[in-house]
């Protein structure tokens, strides 16, 4: 009340004459939409264990966190105490999903304490204090409208927004992000013509909102597929065909959004396509099987982009204190062996595997040659965290660079064993030669060993050092698209509703390791399943959760997961 008010933030979005666009709309449709409140539920709960060196004077934290080293930093700057005094260890973290990019005020205050008594202290956190203080999402209340023409051609959309942002912002990301992407992603893979979005953001007394895997995309897309299939009732048409009408086509690309994404590629349209053929022909004889067993059966899609990969621009030109570089270091060791220093650790999502093949494949050594150390800021250098998306493009990138800087290292030394012009030599599967000579064949291990016990056979202008660090921002942004098509059933007698069959067509550009990107994927299907059906925080009107353990708040299981069937596409972006 001393406030005076709880909006913390408000902002229209979009472009074009949307008032125009109504007025000559031949069908509008309407859909009010409150999607329910989800927390993480990371296997892994928060933890920390903090130990303060009087002798050295050096903070030791190690704390399951996406981001260690903004926590350095924090910790640091918060005791008083020299950036390089403080050491942040990261582990293996299983489970984070967006949850664990903050600074928690219980880790501080352990951090603090075993700072002030000398001595080690710690915390680790239990599922009810899980359930009640980790970040929460997708509290959203949205009304919108979409305006189309006879043939179902949509000419414009509408729609207002109010963002749940319990009692507090977390820092670094406040507590706005979600509901601006809510606004901001909803025309999705379609071509609306011009749009208008109202955004509110609220504080009450609930737990904070934060950002949770696809941070506003389940809410915004939900939105809009529900506006098209409303679309398509009203007009008699399909729930494809009214996508199919509307689709981003290859000629459309690039395109650009009326919120101003820029979609550089995609297979938007293909995407049904395919989806469509996965799902087969063969739906009207499930339909009636299901009605022989008392159960309705129905089909639905959902088309969509999703933002990942957020560079630099995309928070620290909106004043937000996050960085979106990464640095990657990769030294080839005396025996031909490699280590790779990731600056972000990961997850849980396969991030070590993939970089050590992308390094492994730009090096020409074998997979097995290469090990992977992330987490220790004492040891990695700078790394942003991990989140949105953003690994395989920014820290593998970064990766990347410095491996293809060691090749050419490499290779300079190589030529010079081989007194040879370095564009001559060739380095693959570990061997590097002389190219169109069989004779001269070497090892990278022997060409390493003179690199660091050799070098007095070597000119004093050729480097030797065999590690190098790379650094990559990665775009301003990128978007991969897909199509997933969900088969269920609802019983009549007792409404209960079953998932039985699922289908995904995705294109996230390269496949980098394809049984990763599924483990994703299905992954992510089960979490949406989690939060269609089951999940839910719910609170009394004083702000006590309701949902205090795994009784209360509902987790898929594999009795809810059906067989996932995943098609991919493979768009590289241009840029």
């Amino acid at each position: 009340e001393e406030l005076g008010t709880n909006l913390c933030f408000t902002s229209p979005f979009g472009s074009g004459d949307v008032d125009d666009a109504f007025a000559r709309a031949d069908t509008v449709v309407e859909v009010a939409v409150q999607t329910g409140r989800h927390t993480a539920v990371a296997l892994e709960m928060r933890g920390v264990l903090a130990s303060y060196d009087r002798d050295e004077h050096t903070l030791t934290v190690r704390v399951s966190t996406q981001a260690p080293q903004m926590l350095q930093t924090l910790y640091a700057r918060l005791l008083g105490l020299p950036e390089n005094a403080v050491r942040v260890v990261t582990e293996h973290v299983g489970g984070a999903f967006g949850m664990k990019a903050f600074v928690y005020p219980d880790e501080m205050a352990v951090v603090t304490a075993a700072l002030l008594l000398g001595r080690p202290l710690k915390w680790i956190q239990d599922r009810y204090e899980s359930l009640q203080s980790d970040t929460q999402a997708r509290d959203e209340r949205v009304t919108a409208a979409l305006a189309v023409d006879a043939d179902g051609r949509v000419l414009g959309l509408r729609s207002e927004v109010v963002s749940d942002a319990g009692a507090y912002s977390m820092y670094p990301r406040g507590c706005v992000t979600e509901g601006v992407q809510v606004a901001t992603i909803m025309p999705g893979p379609y071509r609306v013509p011009v749009y208008a979005s109202s955004l509110r953001v609220v504080f009450t007394n609930k737990t904070p909102l934060a950002v949770y895997r696809a941070v506003g995309h389940p809410p915004a897309i939900l939105v809009m597929e529900l506006l098209m299939d409303e679309a398509a009732r009203e007009l008699g048409l399909t729930a494809d065909e009214i996508r199919r009408r509307n689709l981003l086509a290859p000629a459309d690309l690039p395109y650009t959004s009326p919120t101003g994404n820029v979609y550089d590629s995609g297979s938007h349209l293909e995407s049904l396509e395919r989806a469509l053929a996965l799902l087969g022909d063969d739906v009207g004889e499930r339909r009636r099987d299901a009605e022989r067993r008392g159960c309705l059966l129905g089909v639905g899609f959902s088309s969509f982009v999703e933002l990942s990969a957020p560079g630099a621009m995309f928070y620290g030109a909106k004043g937000a204190p996050i960085t979106a570089h990464d640095q990657v270091e990769v030294t080839v060791q005396p025996d031909g062996s490699v280590t790779v220093l990731l600056g972000t650790p990961g997850q849980g999502q396969g991030l070590h595997t993939t970089a050590a093949q992308v390094v492994a494949d730009a090096l020409g050594v074998r997979l097995d040659d290469v090990r992977v150390v992330s987490g220790d800021t004492r040891v990695v250098p700078h790394g942003s965290g991990v989140w949105a998306s953003r690994s395989a493009v920014v820290s593998v990138g970064a990766a990347h660079a410095a491996a293809t800087e060691v090749r050419r290292r490499l290779l300079v030394l190589a030529a010079h064993l081989f007194e040879a012009d370095p564009d001559d030599v060739e380095l693959v599967d570990g061997v590097v030669g002389v190219r169109g000579v069989p004779a001269s064949r070497t090892g990278v291990a022997e060409v390493a060993a003179v690199a660091y016990w050799g070098t007095h056979r070597l000119p004093a202008d050729v480097e030797v050092g065999l590690g190098a660090v790379g650094s990559s921002s990665g775009p301003p942004y990128t978007f991969n698209n897909g199509t997933h098509v969900a088969v269920v059933e609802v019983e009549r007698a007792t409404g209960l509703v079953r998932v039985v069959d699922y289908a995904v067509v995705e294109d996230c550009g390269v496949l980098v390791n394809p049984d990763i990107v599924d483990g994703q994927i299905r992954g992510g299907v089960a979490q949406g399943l989690g939060g269609a059906l089951l999940e839910h925080v719910v609170l009394d009107p004083i702000g006590q959760p309701q949902t205090s353990t795994l009784l209360d708040y509902l987790l898929p299981t594999a009795v809810d997961v059906p067989d996932i069937r995943i098609e991919h596409i493979e768009t590289p972006a241009p840029t």
